[in-house]
């Protein structure tokens, strides 16, 4: 961009001499299909340059463009240079930085863009946009890194065996409609930018996931998880902080024995399924952050896994705040619960205990039982607490059918009250 060289007839005029031609942008006229940017040679030019001249109405541009696609960097010292993204990874030594120099569809006919086993490599996108061919695998420690975009439809585009990280402001995209952006068995940390499926699925993790940041964005799951870790200090998926959003299925799908740890960040779903979905005998922990649904549960449990609440905001607008299928475990001790239910339970055998926090049903109950679950509010340790737990039903407080039992040990319960009944608790109190 700098020096500007602009002319209405020719940006240099080189008649005889020498032209040396290292930085800048040269600008001329075009007519009769002939271009003007530059008249005469160029006697010298950067190492690894060449003239690029670009027609745009009746001016030609000329500019340098590099004749290698992508550099190593040992920090801002540019050590090499590769014509392909495989040849970088496999030529770089570890601890550089790789980063593409212009805008590049990478070839069909390249090899795999591999980082080896014990390798340590950046891949910073440069402001640049790449195309992938295939699938980039990640076998030892990769980080992508500053702005700019890689893109891929045909395979997935991070296949993850080793330890990658997402920093920076750049986008990580797949277009495809049975593609993942990332695919992973091993460690994957998400701290900014973006992640994005436009016509599927974003992540599928079968190791360890972290979301602190930036944004995870797909029209399928953005999360499904089979991975297992089960504690909170090496969960299958952690998200602490970011955004974690699905448009047209789940947000999080898990379909394991591990655990789903939210503690903070925004983990929403804008249409008609649930924004967290535990399918198999896992574990949902919620301590913080914000889940967000529409036209669904926030929460789902579908069989004998188990959710805790004990901090954050759950709201769905049309949909019910948690909602159990089976014979889960449903335990809330802090938090804020807002949905058509607070919470609903279809189980036969199910225990929900809810010790704490506030449960506000927006159109029918606060909890309600529909398949004999035993439901317990408090605890029973001599001390009666009249505001904590808070239930509160647009219809009835408390809800429980025939064959399902509620000990009523602390809290508040509130529903409706019109032509001289109350619908507080609908239902017979087993225990106080």
């Amino acid at each position: 961009t700098s020096p500007s060289i602009t002319s209405s007839y020719i940006g240099a005029h080189i008649e005889s001499g020498t032209f040396n031609f290292y930085d800048g942008i040269i600008k001329g006229k075009y007519e009769d299909s002939t271009g003007y940017s530059i008249s005469g040679t160029v006697s010298d030019k950067p190492t690894g340059y060449d003239v690029q001249k670009t027609v745009s109405g009746s001016t030609e541009t000329a500019i340098l463009v590099s004749i290698y696609n992508y550099g190593e960097y040992n920090g801002s010292t540019l050590v090499n240079r590769y014509e392909t993204l495989a040849e970088a990874f496999s030529g770089a030594t570890s601890g550089n930085t790789i980063k593409p120099l212009k805008n590049n569809i990478e070839d069909e006919s390249a090899s795999n863009p591999t980082v080896a086993s014990g390798k340590t490599l950046t891949l910073g996108l440069n402001g640049k946009t790449v195309t992938m061919s295939k699938t980039i695998t990640n076998n030892g420690t990769l980080t992508i890194s500053g702005s700019g975009k890689i893109t891929a439809s045909g395979v997935h585009t991070i296949s993850n065996y080793g330890t990658f990280t997402k920093s920076g402001t750049s986008t990580i995209e797949n277009t495809a409609d049975d593609k993942y952006v990332i695919y992973s068995e091993g460690t994957v940390t998400i701290s900014a930018g973006t992640v994005s499926s436009t016509n599927y699925r974003a992540i599928s993790n079968h190791g360890t996931l972290t979301v602190s940041g930036g944004t995870v964005s797909a029209t399928g799951l953005a999360i499904y998880n089979v991975g297992t870790g089960s504690t909170t200090s090496s969960p299958a998926v952690k998200v602490s902080g970011g955004t974690v959003t699905s448009s047209d299925s789940q947000a999080i799908y898990h379909n394991s024995t591990g655990l789903v740890y939210l503690t903070g960040g925004t983990v929403s779903q804008t249409g008609s399924n649930a924004v967290v979905y535990n399918k198999s005998t896992g574990a949902i922990k919620v301590s913080g952050g914000t889940i967000s649904g529409t036209g669904a549960p926030c929460i789902r449990n579908c069989t004998t896994g188990s959710v805790t609440v004990t901090s954050g905001t759950l709201t769905s607008s049309s949909g019910t705040g948690i909602y159990n299928d089976s014979t889960g475990t449903i335990t809330v001790s802090g938090g804020t619960i807002t949905g058509t239910n607070g919470i609903y339970n279809n189980g036969s055998g199910a225990t929900i205990t809810v010790t704490g926090g506030t449960l506000y049903a927006s159109t029918y109950h606060g909890i309600s039982d529909e398949g004999g679950a035993t439901i317990t509010l408090g605890d029973n340790d001599g001390s009666v607490s009249t505001t904590s737990p808070s239930i509160t039903g647009t219809n009835y407080g408390v809800r429980i059918v025939s064959g399902g039992t509620f000990n009523f040990y602390d809290g508040i319960i509130k529903g409706k009250y019109e032509s001289n009944t109350g619908y507080s608790i609908s239902g017979t109190v087993s225990d106080t």
